[in-house]
């Protein structure tokens, strides 16, 4: 699946009605999260440089 800001997604499918004879369905869409994570638990960030860092969490849950 492609993030919003990509742009929509395209799902084609094909169907078979009777022998000889199918159906095409394209269909364009695009998916949003509404669901927002919780907290991040145990956000650290270390090993800092001019031009990286390290940073690590626990897993999260919906909210």
């Amino acid at each position: 699946m492609r993030p919003p800001h990509l742009g929509s997604n395209k799902l084609c499918a094909r169907a078979e009605r009777d022998p000889k004879r199918t159906a095409r369905i394209e269909r364009s869409f695009t998916v949003v999260d509404l669901i927002p994570p919780s907290d991040v638990p145990g956000l650290t960030v270390g090993n800092i440089t001019a031009n990286s860092a390290r940073a690590s969490w626990g897993a999260t849950t919906t909210a």
